[in-house]
């Protein structure tokens, strides 16, 4: 008689696959296929696997599960999967507060920022006035009118989620802060100097009238003959 041993096949060249799962926060285990010479060997049988055979399965990215073989088999094999990104969601920004025109001062909207996040991680969002522009800090804005921003919300473990809001910058109410008014002259005299200013704007004076010898007048340049005149105060 003679004795010899059946030694274990190495695993070491069989292909591991698992399926890819989505970031939800915690460490991901999916199951295992483990082939070798177009074999699909078995769980428990002929390798095991645990959690502690996987590496860099919970954050976003490349993971690796290693298996080691039993029964029949001897050695580890290794593959790897893919942790996706989830995907954020109730995405929104909305203009929060009204703004108006400042005579020119450059103005930044301020807005409601809405976002969820698995885990509760940190969103952070970012602006541009141009769609796949460059995004940074919320742009301003000097004229009145409606204006539309764009949006990035981003966080770890995340895609980017993409989105649009509008601005509206309300034209302000002007109001005298001197009240429009010219005194009378004398024929010969030199014209008096109207009084007007305006919290915004630039005050224009335009005469009208007739003078006593008939003549119409209607001019932005005071008159010089006697008559009856009306000063006309506008501001754009």
């Amino acid at each position: 008689s003679v004795t010899y041993q059946v030694q274990p096949a190495s695993i070491s060249g069989a292909d591991v696959t698992a399926e890819d799962v989505v970031y939800t926060g915690q460490p991901q285990t999916p199951e295992v296929s483990v082939v070798l010479n177009g074999e699909t060997l078995e769980k428990d049988k002929d390798y095991t696997v645990s959690d502690d055979s996987y590496s860099d399965h919970t954050d976003a990215g490349t993971a690796t599960v290693t298996v080691t073989g039993i029964g029949n088999y001897h050695e580890t094999a290794a593959g790897t999967f893919n942790v996706n990104p989830a995907e954020l969601t109730e995405v929104s920004v909305v203009q929060s507060e009204a703004l108006s025109y400042d005579g020119g001062n450059a103005l930044t909207p301020v807005v409601e920022e809405k976002a969820v996040a698995v885990n509760g991680q940190t969103v952070t969002f970012t602006y541009s006035t141009e769609e796949n522009g460059t995004y940074g800090s919320m742009p301003t804005f000097t004229e009145s009118g409606g204006y539309t921003v764009y949006y990035k919300a981003s966080a770890a473990n995340h895609e980017d989620a993409y989105g649009s809001f509008a601005v509206t910058i309300d034209a302000a109410e002007n109001s005298w802060t001197t009240k429009p008014s010219i005194d009378n002259w004398t024929y010969g005299e030199e014209a008096k100097t109207p009084a007007a200013e305006a919290t915004y704007g630039t005050v224009k004076v335009n005469y009208t009238g007739t003078a006593n010898d008939g003549e119409e007048y209607n001019s932005p340049d005071a008159p010089s003959k006697a008559g009856n005149y009306t000063a006309e105060f506008t501001v754009d």
